[in-house]
């Protein structure tokens, strides 16, 4: 507790004083309004804090016009402290241009207020209408209410912001952090916030901070205890399906997102650490012993946890890849039919075929029991399998038909074939 909170909790009156008191001991002592304590604080600093009635704040001011411009020890006006929107109207009209100063750590009014967990969106709509600018101001560290907003205030207050500027969304701080990694660098990530700022701007998912950190990498650092499990997944999953490629991209130190997550000591987070692994497989060629160890133990337990209760952390992602898969043998089946390429080509053709039909089986395995999914899967698999007899027939003929049979010139045709073989030359 620093000298000023310990002064507050000497002195702090009760915010339910009554206006007869106050101004009973105006009365009393008339300078008491103008009075400041060891900190620099006017009784007008304690009542916006303690968020004392607009009809005491009021007395205070009549007895002490001035003191709205007054700053305390720390730089701040009796308008850094306050939280209410009555007495934000009462002050803002005493001294319009508070909403414009700073204090010593370079926060406007509008920056204290965000960082406040229940403030609401009427008050920094006020300091915001007071100083439209102030959206655009950093503070020490390079940093606009937006970024403090993302951590702490809620999504109203955060739409307030960027409807005020809406590229503070692409501001990065002396960090080179975007508003995007700090509502993820959090105690406790809430997937509203991060929504609103990923769709004010999904570019933001591919950027790097100084330390060459993507918004991925900060929430792979999260443990599960300081991570509400439903909201973190869906995050996770939304960024991977923005920027997939950053699951591959490393940090300064040349760590994976993937390495991220597994390296937090206590109660690393499972379905992230799987999401991640799905999402760039190789990556598990660059872990040490440890974290492929874990990593393995991760995984076996997220596979007991789906035979257990049916569900299926992996059923989308397999999905998407019978998606794929099933372009895939399409479009071998197009060019089968073509003829495009010559006998190499059919041969290829087969062979994709063949990978195809891996790929299907592994994913109607892993999905088996999921109803729907696991019935389109079947009958993608049934195809694929349709399609590789196919190709391997057109092979097989069209490399009989390329035979170069003895005695004939390559220009010359060759022999038609039967049933049992090739006619005699």
């Amino acid at each position: 507790m620093n000298s000023r909170e310990k002064e507050i909790s000497k002195n702090i009156p009760d915010p339910g004083t009554s206006v007869a008191v106050v101004s009973a001991l105006l009365i009393a002592y008339p300078d008491g309004a103008r009075i400041q304590d060891k900190n620099g604080d006017l009784p007008l600093h304690y009542a916006a804090e303690i968020d004392a009635s607009v009809d005491v704040v009021s007395v205070l001011l009549n007895a002490y016009p001035g003191g709205a411009q007054i700053k305390d020890n720390q730089g701040n006006l009796p308008l850094h402290y306050n939280r209410n929107i009555d007495v934000d109207s009462v002050l803002l009209n005493a001294y319009p241009g508070g909403a414009q100063i700073k204090n010593q750590a370079g926060y406007l009014p509008l920056h204290e207020a965000v960082c406040d967990l229940d403030v609401s969106v009427d008050v920094v709509s006020a300091l915001l209408s007071a100083y439209p600018g102030g959206a655009q101001v950093t503070r020490k560290g390079g940093t606009l209410a937006l970024h403090d907003a993302v951590r702490f205030a809620d999504h109203d207050v955060i739409s307030a912001l960027l409807g005020a500027y809406p590229d503070g969304v692409r501001v990065k701080d002396n960090d080179g952090r975007l508003p995007l990694h700090t509502v993820l660098d959090n105690e406790f990530v809430h997937d509203d916030r991060v929504s609103v700022v990923l769709s004010a701007y999904p570019g933001g998912a591919q950027v790097q901070d100084i330390r060459g950190w993507l918004p991925l990498h900060y929430l792979a650092d999260q443990a599960f205890d300081e991570c509400d499990a439903d909201s973190c997944l869906k995050i996770c999953v939304e960024l991977l399906r923005v920027y997939r490629a950053g699951a591959q991209l490393t940090n300064n130190d040349g760590l994976l997102p993937l390495q991220v997550a597994l390296q937090v000591n206590e109660n690393p987070f499972r379905d992230i650490i799987i999401r991640l692994y799905e999402a760039h497989p190789a990556g598990a060629s660059v872990l040490n012993d440890e974290e492929r160890e874990r990593l393995t133990a991760i995984v076996l337990e997220g596979k007991k946890h789906q035979y257990a209760t049916g569900h299926n952390y992996h059923a989308e992602n397999h999905a998407e890849e019978a998606s794929d898969v099933d372009s895939n043998y399409a479009g071998a089946a197009n060019k089968r039919k073509r003829g495009d390429g010559g006998i190499e080509h059919l041969r290829k053709v087969w062979e994709t075929c063949k990978a195809n039909r891996d790929s299907l089986l592994r994913s109607w395995e892993k999905c088996k029991g999921l109803g729907a999914i696991a019935e389109k899967l079947e009958k993608r698999l049934t195809a694929c399998l349709d399609e590789e007899k196919a190709a391997f027939d057109a092979y097989n003929k069209l490399a009989m038909e390329s035979v170069v049979w003895p005695k004939r010139h390559c220009s010359e045709e060759a022999p038609k074939q039967s049933d049992g073989g090739a006619e005699a030359a």
